[in-house]
Order: structure tokens, then sequence, then C-alpha cells
């Protein structure tokens, strides 16, 4: 039994009140059960204290009075961006509900791909999301230093060769006489430094010059009619460069960077769609008959009061340069938010790279395409056992879509929505709050401990009467 003594160390329930400062082994004992229980209670406390409970419940809309935001993206196949326009209709088909500074923007794209031509209403500091934009506002601010020098001109001995490094080259064939190539040669410049600092394209695009002062027979054998001409080369998977196109838009940086990245991208396309990518022959004849088709994207934020409405997109009659017979306002929703807060809505021109997620196609014209959001209302009121309740606000809705005859009127697209007065109430609730948590806690481990010394003084007790007493009695039968 001496061996045991080192169990009283831990007797933390010492008789200071019965001025016995005593460890005993039995006081021991209950203070490691005391302990453990106090874990166990600390436990389950702490853990009633995190899970949380969730009901569910109808209410009145308490934010009816809050405005409702609207972020719309929609890809119009067929029709150009000059002819549409866009108003907001209330549920009697007058126009603008209340509508606060709508921000509208109208994407010009070519066979589908986005040009990158932007019209419509945004803030100047909107712009500055097109990388190409933000160059473009550099070298406004400071000297760019050229990068196509005259010695850098492609000769007869390696033009095979330098095109070869690239997929696609788009090359500048000029004549130092000519009054047309130097002013187009500032924005030539601009074109290439740019892709040169893009990480993406300066691998696979190459731009490049020609003097056909000095190199005259390789501008013959190119069939050079006239400078300058710009040419798209595409490097053929046994290492010939062909010409593709030669470029004929508007001599600016956004314009080129447009050309290159729609015909690289509709070309490459083509390849993949016919198996053609070892014959590229066949690729470059189907994209060389391919003819060109404007479209449209329209993309925009809105704010009106929760009171049913609808979005119109519609052709203009006053442009008379589109054949109207042949309006087709076939397209895909891309995007649709609703929300009750315009920080909630993050917009950005890359958006409408978003995978579509559904389209109303039609081949006939004069068809018309309506879209119809029902919203609910979702308030959630989170139990935060610091902060209290949390509450927030988000939509749910149901959609509807058809397609009518719109004869004689013009086609449109007609995106509505109404928003029910009733709202869901989600509540998440802790079964204990903070304090009622520490209150507990802190009255089971005092109850606990007092019980602790209720049986540390009992087992005393129980100690010096019967075992010391027998222990003296055995000391006397000894002597």
């Amino acid at each position: 039994m001496e061996n045991m003594q080192w169990v009283r160390r831990f007797d933390l329930f010492r008789k200071a009140a019965l001025e016995d400062v005593r460890r005993t082994r039995s006081g021991a004992i209950v203070t490691i059960l005391v302990l453990s229980f106090a874990f166990l209670i600390f436990c389950i406390e702490s853990l009633r204290l995190f899970t949380t409970y969730q009901s569910t419940s109808i209410i009145l809309d308490p934010y009816s009075d809050s405005n409702l935001y609207i972020q719309l993206i929609t890809k119009i196949f067929h029709a150009p961006c000059d002819i549409l326009s866009i108003e907001i209709l209330d549920q009697f088909g007058r126009e603008t509900i209340n509508a606060e500074s709508p921000q509208i923007w109208k994407t010009i794209t070519i066979n589908g791909y986005p040009s990158g031509l932007y019209q419509g209403g945004a803030p100047d500091g909107d712009a500055l999301e097109n990388p190409l934009s933000k160059f473009l506002l550099k070298s406004n601010q400071q000297l760019i230093p050229p990068v196509l020098q005259e010695s850098t001109a492609l000769i007869e001995s390696n033009f095979e060769q330098i095109l070869s490094q690239f997929s696609y080259s788009l090359v500048d064939f000029y004549s130092s006489r000519c009054i047309w190539c130097r002013k187009v040669s500032n924005t030539y410049e601009l074109l290439a430094l740019y892709i040169s600092e893009r990480p993406s394209l300066k691998d696979r695009i190459g731009i490049h010059k020609v003097n056909c002062d000095i190199s005259r027979e390789l501008c013959l054998s190119q069939h050079i009619k006239g400078v300058p001409t710009l040419r798209l080369f595409k490097r053929n998977p046994n290492g010939i460069n062909q010409g593709i196109v030669d470029y004929s838009g508007k001599r600016t940086v956004q314009d080129m960077m447009e050309f290159l990245m729609r015909s690289t991208t509709e070309l490459d396309g083509i390849l993949i769609k016919n198996g053609s990518a070892s014959d590229s022959n066949v690729g470059i004849n189907a994209y060389r008959k391919l003819k060109d088709n404007e479209g449209c994207i329209v993309s925009g934020t809105f704010e009106v009061k929760r009171i049913p409405g609808s979005i119109r997109i519609f052709a203009n009659t006053s442009k008379t340069d589109f054949d109207m017979s042949e309006l087709n306002l076939s397209h895909s929703l891309s995007r649709i938010q609703f929300t009750n807060s315009r920080e909630s809505i993050s917009f950005t021109r890359n958006d409408i790279q978003y995978q579509i997620d559904q389209e109303s196609v039609t081949k006939h014209v004069f068809i018309s395409h309506e879209h119809f959001f029902r919203l609910v209302s979702v308030v959630t009121r989170s139990w935060n056992w610091i902060f209290g309740y949390v509450e927030s606000e988000s939509f749910e809705y149901s959609k509807t879509s058809m397609q009518v005859s719109s004869e004689p009127a013009l086609p449109e697209i007609r995106i509505s929505f109404d928003v029910i007065p009733n709202a869901v109430l989600r509540e998440q609730y802790s079964s204990r709050k903070w304090y009622d948590y520490i209150t507990n806690l802190l009255a089971l481990i005092g109850g606990l401990i007092a019980i602790g010394r209720v049986f540390d003084a009992s087992a005393l007790t129980i100690t010096e009467k019967f075992i010391n007493k027998r222990k003296s009695r055995s000391k006397v039968i000894d002597k």
C-alpha cells in the first residue's frame, strides 16, 4: 500500500476549510471522477450550443418595399445590335416601372463569337475590364517602344521558317513608299506589342512584316496585288504555311484583334467539327465559304420595384438598312439573376462567356419568345451565438417559356417577372444561447464539485472511523 501513496497528489479536495491540508487516495479518486464528469458535461453542453435546428414557415414578405435587382445576359443569334432596343414595362405594358438607372450593354457577335465591340451605357471604368482597353489606355499615357523593326522584316530565306513557329501568323505586306502603309504602321505596332504581352497569345499568333520593296519575289509568290495587305496564315500539319484570308476591316487595334480572335477560333472549330485537323485544306475551304452572321449579346442590370413587370427586347423600326422580314430572334438565355441588393451582382463583360443554360430557337420568322419568372422571397434567419440573429434574403423562382406568332407585328423577346407577396421563412437556431451555455456549465460543474466534496468527506470519515481504528487495535494486540 505504501507504493500507492503517489495517488494522493491528485487530491484537489484539500481539507482547508476543516484546517486539514492532507491529501488522501480517496480524495484523488474522487477528483479524477469529478474532472471526468466535468469534461463530459462540457462536451455535451458545447455540442448543444453549436447544434442548430431548422424550421420553415410562410410569412408576408418583410422586404416588399425594397427594390428588386435583375441581371440579364441573353445571346441573340441572328439580329444585329444596331436594330435592337431594350425597355422595361409594367404589367399593363406601360413603359418604365420606376426603373432606377438601368445599365445595358450590347456586344456584337460574328458567327456566334463575341467580337469585343461594345455598345451601351457602361460607366467609363467598366471599359477597363477589357484587357485591350487597359493596354490602349496605357499606350496613350506613355511612349510605346517599337516591336517590329525594319531589320526584323521577313525575307524569302526565313519566311517559312519563322511562320512555322506559330499556329497562326498575321503578315503585313507593305512598301516604305506607301503613305497608307505608314498610316497603318503605328496601329500594327500596337497590335504586335499587345500580343507579345499576352502569354496565351504570343506563342500561338505571330505578327510579322514583309517589305515588298526589298522582298519583291516573296510578295509576287504570295500574289500580293496591293499594299498594305494584311494576310492571315495557318500552319499546316506538314509545316507549310497557307494564306487564309486578307484583312479588310477598319485600321484599329480593336478591329484587328477582333478579326484575329474570331478567325482563329472559327477555323479551329471548323477543323475539329469536320475532323479535318490532319488535312487543314478542307477546313480552310469551309472557312472561306462561311458567310458572316452578325448577332448580339444583350446584357445589363436593372433596378425595379417589386411589382409585376417585364424586360422587352425588340427591333427598332427606324433602322431601315436591315430587312425586317428576315428578323429571327432565336436566342439563348445565358444568365438571369434576381437579388435584393446591387452589391450582390458582380457583373463583368466576361460573363458573356458563361455556359448557355437554355435556348429558345426557331427556324421561322415573326415568332416572339416569352419567358415568365415567378419569384418567391426566401428569408433566412440564422442564430449566431456571438451576434445573435442574422437575417438574409434570396430568391427562388419557377420559369415558363413559350413561343407565339407575332404577325403582323415584329417579333420580340419578353422576360416577365412577378414577386409573390408571401415569403418563405427559414429559421436556423441553436438550442442554447451563449449566456445560457455559460450559466448551465458553471452551475453543473459547481454542483459536481460540491457532490465531490461530500463524497470526499464521507470517504475520509469512513477511513478514519473504521480503518484507522482497526489499525490501532492491531497495534495494541501486538504489544
